[in-house]
């Protein structure tokens, strides 16, 4: 809450209560609410240096499994041309046996 605000209340409850010191009260309450209304939600809220980081550890966990596909990728093919081996041996000795 900004000061303006808050000036902007207390002057309408010291209308309203016709003295300084309970519209004082009421305005430094309202202030105290706000003000633990937005720390219980800072835990929740993106503020922009978590968004950064959230942004990074996206990117490093891509790259992560991209590299990690790739590897993967690699056995695969390899254990597929080993298997087409031992098949084509195996058909060629019976073929020949």
């Amino acid at each position: 809450m900004t000061a303006a605000q808050s000036l902007k209340i207390y002057q309408i409850l010291q209308y309203y209560f016709k003295n300084s010191a309970d519209a004082q009260i009421v305005v430094e309450e309202i202030v105290q609410i706000v003000e633990d209304t937005v720390n219980q939600k800072k835990d929740v809220l993106l503020t922009k240096d978590n968004k950064v980081a959230l942004i990074d550890r996206i990117d490093n966990t891509k790259f992560l499994l991209v590299n990690r596909m790739d590897s993967h990728f690699k056995w695969l093919v390899g254990i597929m041309i080993t298997l087409f081996g031992i098949t084509i041996t195996l058909i060629l000795k019976k073929m020949g046996g």
